[in-house]
């Protein structure tokens, strides 16, 4: 073979004759080594790529990495770095210079520093947490700086226009300093106050007191921060409730009045004299400028009315279900009865607007007894009780087991009360709801899932087949995450926390209930036990089964947490395998799996 590279001199200034060196090495034939299976001699194509076009890519990779490298250091200099007195919260770029935003970074930190002036006192706004309220922006923003943007989209917006930066400062959380600041240098002020003691009306003198006025202070922290001003005068008002004698005189007149009210109020046959004192003790005078109102306080009268209610009210007795095999025992509760508070509240303080006596008679409102789920925990036995606990016993993790023959009856359980993370075992609850929904003709397979383009039937086979997420939350949020699930006698199950949370038990509870269409009517029962048997992940239960055996099941998993349960249909009949797990390996479910078939099918 020719070797027409090695002629070429890329430094020889002779350019005519490195042009005709190039096209004479190109004109020579091309013959294949002879120790190649090649026979056929190849001649050149009358143009080849020069050598300058490898340094041209070679030029533009090095280009691209320093780009890179330099987006990686811009960030570590910039992102989320405190320089001192500021911090930065969030930073959009339009374009980066270094110089320009030190510099205004550090003219910022001048300002931010503010000092309020409150007599003799200097109260640093750093020191009340305003350190890291003062957010920048940039004014013409095209990306924002975020570590979890690709480095390739922040070269073009990194290297554009210059960058303009403002601040802002967040009202919230400065007002939330004002008030810690507040708390400290206020003076609580008291109005005149009465008490009757032995039925004699006493005088409780007011107290001046201080507040600040969170407001004004805050527009001039803002004007402060734009003129670029060290101290702001922190604006303190003061509260006097002083009376003068003729205004004492007055309030008391209103007072005593108030005191000669005539109020009865029966609870059942008792009835329960308002005297002075306790007249007395509803009264309240609020004080604004020279403006006194003397008036019986509505929040007071509840007051009192909730502790009549506490002495009165009878508690309601819960009703308790206990969960067996065999069914549900139900032991009933017996209703109560409590005080309507507010409209006994509301009827008094009609009543103490008038001259004349007035009784009122506290109406009752029926309390239903609650309902307390029990599942006494259940002791089995027997060779598949052992194997569970064997195989439990031989793997790492936690396991919850709960197995049954659905012909048979034969029970074995292991940890099936243990409470893990639901996972995606939660989508057969959600599942559960929407067909009874459909059922009782509140929803159809075509109405809107809240997914767009997804009807509820298109989102029901995504949530049980690939365990769609989006479809799984858009149709739990139509039947409201089940709250009453305990109702139903899923007493390990809640779904209205995070994390959701359930128990083989459960899980068992309701896959025995499905195959027996004790759950739905026969249209569901069968739409719903056919998505189950669609199941698109298949690496758990179905790995320790032969080949064509019929599985209709549902996984999940979260983290460290693998569970899968369905029912298996073996030669000798059907049975259901709930497998819950924290800590466990995929191949468990498969060694599980393949015991109890082999002990279900020997």
């Amino acid at each position: 073979m020719t070797e027409y590279a090695s002629s070429y001199d890329p430094v020889s200034r002779d350019v005519d004759g490195i042009r005709r060196q190039r096209q004479a090495a190109m004109a020579q034939p091309v013959v294949a080594p002879k120790n190649s299976s090649v026979a056929e001699t190849i001649t050149a194509p009358a143009e080849v790529p020069p050598r300058p076009k490898h340094r041209v890519l070679w030029g533009l990779g090095m280009a691209v990495g320093l780009v890179v490298l330099a987006n990686v250091a811009v960030w570590g200099l910039y992102r989320g770095r405190a320089y001192p007195g500021i911090r930065i919260d969030k930073l959009a770029v339009g374009g980066l210079d270094r110089g320009r935003l030190y510099a205004r970074l550090q003219g910022t930190t001048g300002s931010q520093n503010l000092i309020l002036k409150n007599n003799d006192t200097d109260i640093a706004l750093v020191d009340a947490g305003i350190d890291a309220d003062i957010e920048l922006t940039a004014t013409a923003a095209t990306e924002v700086f975020d570590a979890e943007l690709p480095l390739v989209r922040l070269v073009h917006s990194v290297l554009s226009r210059p960058l303009e930066l403002t601040y802002n400062v967040d009202g919230a959380r400065l007002t939330t300093a004002l008030q810690k600041i507040a708390a400290a240098v206020e003076t609580p002020g008291r109005a005149t106050g009465f008490t009757v003691r032995s039925g004699v009306l006493e005088v409780t003198p007011p107290q001046a007191g201080t507040k600040v006025n969170i407001v004004v202070t805050t527009q001039r922290i803002l004007s402060a921060l734009s003129a670029k001003q060290q101290i702001v005068p922190l604006v303190i008002e003061h509260q006097d409730f002083s009376l003068t004698g003729a205004q004492l005189a007055t309030v008391k007149a209103n007072a005593e009045r108030l005191l000669t009210h005539k109020l009865s109020v029966v609870v059942d046959a008792k009835t329960i004299v308002m005297d002075r004192a306790l007249l007395g003790d509803w009264i309240s005078v609020s004080q604004t400028g020279s403006d006194t109102t003397v008036a019986f306080d509505q929040a007071r009268v509840a007051s009192y009315v909730a502790g009549l209610a506490a002495h009165n009210d009878h508690a309601a007795v819960g009703a308790r279900v206990t969960i067996t095999a065999e069914g549900n025992v139900t032991q009933a509760g017996q209703a109560g009865r409590a005080i309507d508070q507010q409209t006994l509240t509301t009827a008094m303080m009609a009543a103490l607007t008038q001259e004349a006596p007035q009784t009122v008679t506290a109406s009752w409102k029926a309390v239903a007894p609650g309902t307390t789920y029990i599942r006494p925990p259940v002791s089995y036995h027997g060779p598949l009780q052992d194997r569970l606990a064997q195989f439990a016993a031989g793997h790492s993790g936690i396991f919850g087991l709960d197995v049954k023959n659905l012909v048979t009856g034969e029970t074995a359980a292991f940890n099936q009360e243990y409470s893990f993370t639901s996972a995606s075992l939660y989508k057969l609850f959600v599942a559960k709801a929407i067909y009874q929904r459909v059922a009782g003709g509140q929803l159809t397979y075509g109405s809107a899932s809240g997914v767009p383009g997804r009807n509820v039937d298109v989102c029901l086979s995504l949530m049980i087949t690939i365990s769609d997420n989006g479809c799984a939350e858009a149709l739990a949020a139509k039947v409201g995450w089940m709250p009453g699930l305990d109702a139903e006698g899923y007493a390990g199950t809640d779904l209205t926390k995070i994390p959701k949370r359930t128990v083989a038990a459960d899980v068992a509870l309701l896959l025995e209930r499905l195959y027996k269409n004790e759950l739905l009517g026969p249209d569901e029962t069968a739409r719903f036990i056919t998505l189950l048997k669609g199941q698109k992940v298949n690496n758990r239960l179905p790995v320790g089964l032969p080949n064509g055996t019929v599985i209709a099941h549902k996984t999940g998993d979260l983290g460290n947490y693998l569970h899968d349960a369905g029912i298996i249909w073996g030669p000798t009949g059907p049975y259901l395998v709930v497998a819950m797990s924290q800590g466990a390996h995929f191949s468990d479910f498969g060694e599980l799996s393949s015991m109890l078939y082999s002990y279900f099918n020997p």
